[in-house]
């Protein structure tokens, strides 16, 4: 008697009924084992997600207003920065008209100084000038009349013509007059010399002094007046 063939379960027949993968006989459980072999060790990486759209930039008003307010502090800057320059040049041309004006003003001041000094002097001289012409007459006057006159016979009015003559002599000197009286035989220059008259003697030379001359350290105020011989 032949024996009969084996047969699976019945709970394996009714497992393999509902899964027709299984029903082909692969082991999917050998598959997994291998797979996780290979990857031990190393977690599986997550899929990474896809790098979101960068949103579109939207208009700040606190930007915009701060861009509006540096532009404004430029110009504002260089508006300041312009108006520094112009003053600096400004200042430049004032200082160099108060110098202009004050070397003007020391100029016009030594030139008016100088002038007064002139005007001072010539003044002075004018009138020193005249008191001498007034002073040169008395003088011419009162030495003829001391000499026609001696101590003896009157001492007294001497004494009071030398005094006089000393005095006003002594003011001609204070006004800067020297008196001069050429030698005789002094040759005649018309210059400091004027002729009083003639006398007999060699020609061209001074034979007697009339009148003493009188000078400055620059001119000569009055010539002196003496006696020459006619010329031949």
């Amino acid at each position: 008697m032949n024996p009969a063939p084996d047969t699976p379960p019945d709970n394996a027949a009714e497992s393999t009924a509902g899964d027709p993968i299984a029903a082909l006989g692969f082991d999917f459980s050998a598959v997994e084992r291998a797979l996780s072999a290979n990857l031990k060790g190393r977690p599986l990486a997550p899929t990474a997600a896809p790098a979101p759209e960068p949103a579109a930039p939207q208009p700040d008003a606190t930007a915009e207003a701060l861009g509006e307010l540096a532009d404004d502090m430029l110009d504002l800057l260089r508006r300041v920065t312009g108006l520094e320059t112009g003053q600096a040049e400004v200042l430049a041309r004032l200082d160099k008209l108060e110098a202009a004006t004050r070397d003007g003003a020391k100029v016009q001041a030594r030139e008016t100084e100088a002038i007064r000094r002139e005007l001072t002097g010539a003044h002075a001289a004018l009138a020193a000038r005249a008191v001498a012409e007034a002073v040169f007459p008395v003088l011419d006057k009162l030495r003829p009349m001391r000499a026609a006159i001696t101590p003896r016979r009157n001492e007294a009015l001497c004494n009071q013509l030398d005094a006089i003559i000393d005095s006003l002599a002594g003011m001609l000197r204070a006004f800067g007059f020297t008196a001069f009286e050429p030698a005789i035989g002094t040759p005649f220059d018309p210059v400091t010399m004027r002729s009083a008259g003639e006398k007999k003697g060699p020609p061209g030379v001074v034979l007697g002094v009339e009148q003493p001359g009188y000078r400055t350290k620059e001119s000569v105020l009055r010539p002196a007046a003496v006696f020459v011989a006619p010329p031949r």
